[in-house]
């Protein structure tokens, strides 16, 4: 169950047409406009995490009943994914939109976002906040502190080993903010609500 820190994760997504725009909140009621008139097109509630694709496209739930699904923006169709996940501690969904990376107390586990099947399984207390397309090798995760509730550090994670390999934050909270660019070449870091920065990656022929 998501910790009552005071915080609840707002986002919005426009779909890739620019027709609908879906607004959520982690613990009220998501709601689907319509761009030209901002007409409401449905509604419903969310109940859990939640996340974003890049693109729009989708919204990413964990459902407190188990149920990992995804809303169509432009459609606002349901697509149930996987069942039976308890204690779900996050989700994020890729870069590029392919895979849902699901945290749980002991392990992460990452599925595909178009049909739910498990891709792989890996022992981790660390808890993704943005995970690359495919071919990235670093993942962007919070460690949290031992026995001080929301309080912790965001670091950079090797995506195989899931070990951290940088500190970007050493007072990051649990529900800090991080994105790839598409081309994962760059990340956005949210410290705090009036900070934002953009990490970019540079290669050696760059820095000539």
């Amino acid at each position: 169950t998501p910790p009552r820190l005071g915080v609840s994760r707002r986002l919005a997504l426009l779909d890739p047409t620019g027709n609908a725009l879906l607004f959520t909140c982690s613990y009220s009621p998501s709601v689907r406009y319509r761009i030209n008139d901002g007409q409401k097109l449905s509604t419903f509630n969310t109940n859990g995490w939640v996340a974003r694709s890049s693109d729009g496209r989708f919204l990413a739930v964990y459902d407190r009943d188990g149920t990992i699904y995804t809303i169509n923006v432009a459609s606002g169709k349901r697509t149930d994914l996987a069942r039976g996940y308890t204690d779900v501690r996050g989700i994020c969904v890729s870069s590029d939109g392919l895979q849902l990376v699901i945290a749980m107390p002991e392990k992460i586990n990452c599925i595909e976002a178009a049909t739910g099947r498990e891709i792989w399984s890996r022992p981790s207390r660390i808890i993704p906040l943005a995970w690359p397309g495919a071919g990235g090798d670093r993942f962007v995760g919070f460690r949290a502190d031992r026995g001080q509730g929301g309080s912790g550090s965001v670091v950079l994670v090797d995506t195989e080993t899931c070990e951290p390999v940088a500190l970007l934050n050493s007072a990051g909270e649990y529900g800090s903010e991080a994105h790839f660019s598409p081309s994962g070449r760059e990340l956005m870091l949210v410290f705090s609500r009036w900070r934002a920065d953009v990490l970019r990656v540079l290669s050696p022929e760059q820095l000539l």
